[in-house]
Formats: C-alpha cells, structure tokens, sequence
C-alpha cells in the first residue's frame, strides 16, 4: 500500500493493532483521511513510527470522487477544520442566491462533476 483514504477511527485501530509494531509499511506515503480531525497524538505516534508518512485532511464526497480539497501535513495539525488546496476545481462556494462568490468570500460550499 503506498495512499490510503480512511476516517480517523481507522488509524486509530491501525495504532492498537499489535501486528502494526512488527509490519513494514514502508511503502506507505500518503495518508488521507476526513469525517473528522485526527488528534494531534495520533498524528504524532503515526510520525514517530512511519516518518515516511504524511497524513493529510481531506474533504468530499462520494459522489465526487472524493476528495476535492486536501490539507498539506505542515498545516494538517494547525488548521484542521479548514480547507486548503482543491484538487480538481470541482467546487464552488455560493452565496443564499444561488450565485458563486468572490474569492475571500464566505457560502455555502457546492461539489460536482465535472460538468462545471
């Protein structure tokens, strides 16, 4: 495995497992996860163990393709519940009218395809 794309609960299981200590997970580059922030503690024990590793706070759906926007690792642990770079432009952010703001602006956020 060298990506994965899991909710935080799961590399908490991932840290409880006994195996995880003994296994090679060298190959392992890039951790995604969303649904929730990953506890500063988790973040760290999983970069103590695997400095290889750059867990990463994703946003998105399903129905997108998820994800539409991931967080670098420098900023996971300081800006959690914020948005950082979009990775197919495939969201828009539109104001109580139905029309899309300007950049800096706040709304509600819009995922699509690539219809847009």
């Amino acid at each position: 495995m060298t990506h994965s794309l899991m909710v935080p609960a799961m590399y908490n299981l991932i840290l409880l497992n006994p195996r995880f200590e003994a296994g090679d997970f060298s190959a392992w580059h890039v951790g995604g996860f969303g649904g929730a922030s990953v506890a500063p503690a988790t973040i760290a024990r999983f970069a103590e163990r695997l400095p290889g590793l750059s867990l990463m706070n994703a946003y998105g759906s399903t129905e997108t393709t998820s994800p539409v926007t991931i967080m670098p690792p420098s900023e996971t642990i300081a800006r959690q519940c914020r948005l950082r770079h979009t990775l197919r432009g495939n969201f828009l952010v539109m104001n109580e009218q139905g029309c899309e703001v300007p950049t800096g602006e706040e709304g509600e956020l819009w995922l699509g395809g690539p219809w847009w």
